[in-house]
């Protein structure tokens, strides 16, 4: 266990240590703070007590009140190992139910997801507990429900989000590197402030690799998230903090970032819905960039209404919903871009997890049809690819990890990409150096020329996808996630294999803005690791891609 697992498992602790009466809380009522803190003082002495122990302390951050810093200070063991997947999720939309109809305290929902912070720390998802923060907006939720005032589509919703997004104010936005460890902004990304704004209550900030550049879930700064399906196996890429929280039952949803794969990958790895969002449908503001070409931010939920539900609320549209019949609808499996993503085949998980994609869609009324050439498609830009195995055209990240230095004022913490840089040890700078290294230095026009080429291919290419899924008629595509089970970790070669295995089919054709997603496959799992199998579904536009994707989750589960 790192570093991090201490802080999810002493949140209870902490908040045991506070007084019983609840008068270190301002805001009225106190009724139901008083209530969880005895039920957790209750809870922590029985646990004490089980292991002979006297009651542990924890550290809370100075900069921030109502946060919960690193510190070096141990857990108490549980008597018991933590079920790390819970038998069943509970969905964003039956919480609200539940705490918006008074069923459920929302302190009780929101304390239920501390607890479940702290008994599955071992996984390491969360690198900052928001304990004080969310209890204290969960009373306010409890205090307008009791009053019978107006609530927000989100009123109560406890939710994760990934350390290289700026909010809640105060949080630590690290992005898992050096020189921004304790970068504290005060301001919200514009996609956090409108879920705040529609009530939803963050919990946790979640743990990533460095600047979201990496091809698993390691962290310099924290270590690495576990997969909490198996813990000897890849739990994603950048966004794999958020994924595995949810996947752990932690929260229902939450937020993540993509730019070559990070919210599907993740996604696929741990059973859970992860969606890409057309480039531009989500703000990019208040977001620590890798590459402003393919960057976008988006939701990751325990199902895809969970996702569609914060898709909502951040596109400022109305949710979407499944459609009554997907009759007249046909479905695409690209067979010529998966055989030659797999030349030496796939492993019969994923071929039985496309399969029951297959079916289920064909249940709910679409044809679903095999259709060549989306290969071609893939490989309009080919003449700018780095190299065979690496479909990237030019970009400059160091512009815009600049940008967002610059536009975190005064107060930020370093004031240049090669302060970033710097920060870095010996090990770790040679590989970043390349990504986010001055470009062409002393030589714009250069630059110019280059952009301006990337542009051009990059809307060839997208034109081409547009055309591939208008002259074949079709509304979707669908193929594995991964070819073979995920990359078991600590082994010679892993990021190689992570690569050629986790991103095969979501590395590519991230510069277009159209939108794509992972779906679990529960009833299909890899027989090696118990992981879930995952598929992924490209569209055109989001709205009518996530109605797809509703239909096929409801057939599956049929």
């Amino acid at each position: 266990m790192g570093a991090t697992g201490s802080v999810m498992a002493g949140t209870l602790v902490d908040e045991a240590a506070k007084p019983a009466d609840g008068s270190d809380v301002a805001e009225d009522p106190i009724a139901e703070v008083v209530r969880l803190r005895a039920l957790i003082k209750e809870a922590h002495k029985s646990a004490a007590d089980a292991e002979g122990e006297a009651p542990a302390t924890v550290a809370t951050s100075e900069e921030e009140p109502g946060t919960v810093a690193v510190p070096p200070v141990p857990p108490a063991q549980p008597a018991q190992p933590a079920q790390l997947v819970p038998d069943a999720y509970v969905s964003a939309s039956e919480i609200l139910r539940c705490v918006h109809s008074k069923e459920k305290a929302c302190v009780d929902v929101v304390g239920e997801a501390l607890a479940r912070i702290a008994a599955t720390s071992e996984i390491n998802a969360c690198i900052e507990v928001l304990a004080d923060s969310a209890l204290a907006k969960a009373a306010e939720v409890d205090a307008k429900i009791a009053a019978g005032e107006a609530l927000g589509q989100l009123e109560g919703l406890p939710i994760l989000i990934k350390c290289n997004i700026d909010g809640p104010p105060g949080s630590l936005t690290s992005a898992s590197t050096h020189a921004l460890a304790e970068w504290r902004p005060q301001t919200n990304a514009p996609c956090v402030a409108k879920l705040l704004e529609a009530g939803a209550i963050p919990i946790a900030k979640t743990n990533m690799p460095q600047l979201a550049v990496g091809v698993n879930a390691m962290s310099p700064l924290y270590g690495r998230t576990l997969n909490p399906h198996n813990l000897t196996v890849n739990a994603g890429a950048s966004s794999s903090g958020t994924a595995a929280a949810i996947a752990a039952g932690i929260a229902s949803c939450g937020l993540g970032s993509d730019t070559g794969g990070s919210l599907r990958i993740p996604a696929s790895c741990c059973g859970i819905v992860g969606v890409r969002p057309s480039r531009g449908r989500w703000p990019s503001g208040g977001v620590v960039p890798c590459s402003s070409l393919r960057d976008t931010v988006g939701p990751m939920g325990s199902c895809v209404a969970d996702a569609a539900l914060l898709d909502s609320v951040v596109s400022g549209e109305e949710v979407v919903t499944k459609p009554d019949s997907l009759s007249g609808v046909k479905i695409a499996i690209p067979q010529d871009w998966i055989s030659a993503m797999c030349p030496n085949g796939q492993s019969q998980a994923a071929t039985k997890a496309l399969e029951a994609a297959k079916v289920a869609f064909e249940a709910a009324g679409a044809e679903v049809l095999v259709v060549d050439g989306m290969n071609t498609v893939r490989q309009t830009t080919k003449d700018q690819w780095v190299m065979p195995v690496l479909p990237a055209v030019y970009e400059d990240c160091h512009a815009d990890l600049t940008a967002y230095l610059e536009g975190c004022g005064e107060g930020r913490p370093v004031a240049t990409v090669e302060d970033v840089l710097a920060a870095m040890p010996d090990e770790q700078r040679v590989k970043y150096v390349g990504l986010y290294g001055l470009k062409e230095e002393g030589d714009a026009e250069k630059i110019k020329v280059k952009i301006e080429k990337r542009d051009e291919a990059v809307a060839n290419m997208e034109a081409a996808y547009r055309e591939w899924f208008a002259s074949n008629g079709v509304s979707a595509m669908i193929l594995p996630a991964f070819a073979n089970e995920p990359t078991t970790i600590d082994i010679e070669g892993e990021a190689g294999k992570n690569f050629m295995n986790e991103f095969l089919f979501s590395f590519h054709m991230n510069e277009c803005r159209v939108p794509s997603m992972a779906i679990p496959i529960k009833s299909v799992k890899f027989p090696e690791s118990g992981v879930p199998t995952s598929i992924l579904m490209y569209g055109v536009e989001d709205r009518p891609l996530y109605g797809l994707a509703l239909a096929l989750e409801a057939s599956l589960t049929a």
